[in-house]
């Protein structure tokens, strides 16, 4: 480790080091600039969630209905209003900022990040998005022509690619492992991996927390425990995790555990966290270079060159909207929506789910009627655009529509500015278009 000194090219910004391992009974928070809103939440709009929430504390156009909140998220106001007022600060006195101000401000948002999912703060770094995390982690590991990567049929595309460019490079091979639709039960699930874990030494396994295709939980704590027995280190796609479920590192203890904070715990575009344990901090680096490079782990992610820091500023705001309303109250609506929700539809359209409803959190894959696609052989992608193109078009709803064992599902989303009018809207236009006679399938 290279010697301690003050960082950046600052002398007026402490060690991030130090700032993030400072004992929380003794650390003292940074100060905002008066021109930063502090988060208000009105308790009586929160109370019962739905339209006044989505009035309220969301940007969403009221004419549609959105239905697809997996895909990119949508940010809180007071997280907005934040991270554009930190942008107007910056540009103000732009070295006040950077060099006095920002990586305090960062690494307080890191221990209030940390505190969330449970976690030390020093096994906890800010990134762009889930993207970057995973190719920091690619990039740190040693692979060789002699290690296999494992990992599901149904990891995300970004991560599938990320991947076979690291299998290029090092001549390391990745292996799949299927998994059979429908989903009965998480046993099945765990059986399944224990099985290519047993018949393929592997050196890294890769899952998804919640698949962003499939839509179910994975059964990660059993998961990573059965990979600890085995010595295989595990890399976790969490990128639905973070607000949908209660995640705590300190229990999961996972190698790796990366999340995006602008799906559902709705903060700002740009902001997600890597969490690396213990073990494999030293020898995880960002993806990107910068001064950091060797002072610590912390360092070295806080700074990645000049950028727009402000979205993670503004994920404070968010942290604290949760932390007002209660993160449980929060779940549990969505939960309990999402069961209403899919209830509704299965009677509507004498359909099931993909997985049961037990392994949900905030999403789910539900089939489309067979009137839809009844007489075709072979179900396409293009099949499914020409459903989802129809109901954005015609009847302002915006939903997925996927292509998986050659039948038709949507994908819902569920959060706290939805209530059961969104999914009757759904079943409605889906039994319309049903009927129609022009459909083009």
């Amino acid at each position: 480790m290279a010697e301690k000194r003050r960082l950046f090219g600052s002398f007026h910004v402490s060690n991030v080091e130090d700032l993030i391992g400072i004992e929380e009974s003794v650390y003292s928070a940074p100060k905002l600039p008066k021109e930063i809103p502090e988060t208000k939440v009105d308790k009586s709009v929160v109370r019962e969630f739905g339209k006044e929430v989505k009035k309220k504390y969301f940007l969403l156009e009221d004419d549609f209905t959105f239905l697809n909140h997996g895909a990119f998220g949508s940010v809180m106001t007071p997280a907005m209003n934040a991270t554009q007022a930190w942008q107007l600060f910056c540009e103000r006195q732009p070295v006040r900022f950077i060099d006095r101000q920002l990586l305090s401000q960062i690494a307080d948002v890191t221990r209030k990040l940390a505190a969330f999912i449970n976690s030390n703060p020093k096994n906890v770094v800010l990134v762009d998005n889930v993207t970057t995390a995973v190719s920091s982690v690619f990039s740190s590991l040693e692979l060789s022509s002699e290690d296999v990567v494992l990992h599901t049929a149904f990891i995300h595309g970004g991560i599938r690619s990320a991947l076979r460019r690291t299998c290029c490079k090092t001549g390391a091979k990745s292996m799949e492992i299927p998994i059979h639709l429908p989903v009965v039960d998480e046993e099945e699930i765990v059986k399944t991996i224990e099985t290519s874990l047993h018949e393929t030494p592997a050196k890294l396994l890769i899952i998804d927390h919640i698949s962003s295709v499939l839509a179910f939980i994975m059964p990660i704590q059993k998961i990573i425990d059965m990979c600890r027995l085995k010595g295989v280190q595990i890399l976790i796609d969490g990128a639905h995790g973070l607000g949908s479920t209660a995640l705590d590192m300190k229990a999961l203890n996972p190698d790796y555990y990366t999340s995006n904070c602008h799906k559902w715990l709705c903060g700002p575009k740009g902001t997600a966290f890597l969490y690396v344990k213990d073990e494999h901090r030293q020898n995880t680096h960002s993806a990107v270079t910068s001064y950091g490079y060797g002072y610590g782990f912390n360092s070295e992610f806080s700074w990645v060159g000049t950028k727009d820091y402000s979205p993670f500023l503004g994920l404070s705001q968010t942290l604290d909207f949760w932390n007002i309303v209660e993160p449980e109250k929060i779940r549990l609506y969505i939960r309990d929506l999402l069961r209403k929700a899919c209830n509704l539809l299965i009677k509507e359209w004498d359909t099931d789910l993909i997985a049961p409803l037990n392994m949900l959190a905030g999403m789910a894959l539900i089939r489309l009627p067979n009137e839809l696609f009844e007489g075709k052989e072979m179900i396409r992608y293009e099949d499914a655009e020409i459903i989802q193109n129809c109901l954005f078009n015609e009847y302002e709803i915006e939903v997925p529509i996927k292509a998986v064992n050659n039948q038709l599902y949507v994908r819902i989303s569920v959060h706290i500015y939805n209530d059961l009018h969104d999914y009757e809207k759904l079943a409605t236009s889906i039994m319309d278009i049903c009927k129609s006679k022009t459909r083009a399938l």
